[in-house]
């Protein structure tokens, strides 16, 4: 069996209409944008463990640190607000869907927060 140049053409158009399909979808889903609004500040609080106070051990006596010296809350505030450039540049490829789940995400964390600022324990 042997391939003629028109065969080749089809298998061509063929991989090309699959990567424009791929290239169409990405990642414009409401649940990829919750997690990327859950992950981005857990991300940034491991990295400003790790830049600043490396030398406690993580997590349990860094978060014990933190709420002992009144910064636990803005810590977290911190933390949350990094989610504002992945939302920005969400808003700005059309992704709508992606970012609708980092605000969803991120509300999560302003509860938390509100919660911290007028509920949470004293120390």
């Amino acid at each position: 069996m042997t391939l003629n140049h028109t065969d080749n053409w089809c298998k061509f158009i063929i991989i090309a209409a699959m990567f424009e399909k791929i290239k169409q979808s990405t990642f414009d889903k409401l649940w990829i944008g919750m997690l990327l609004g859950l992950l981005i500040p857990f991300t940034t609080f491991v990295l400003f463990w790790l830049l600043k106070y490396y030398y406690i051990s993580f997590p349990f006596r860094f978060i014990w640190f933190l709420k002992l010296g009144g910064m636990w809350d803005g810590v977290v505030k911190l933390c949350v607000l990094t989610n504002l450039l992945p939302f920005y540049l969400s808003l700005n490829k059309h992704k709508n869907r992606l970012a609708a789940g980092i605000l969803a995400s991120t509300m999560l964390f302003v509860f938390y927060i509100i919660y911290l600022m007028y509920f949470g324990e004293n120390e």
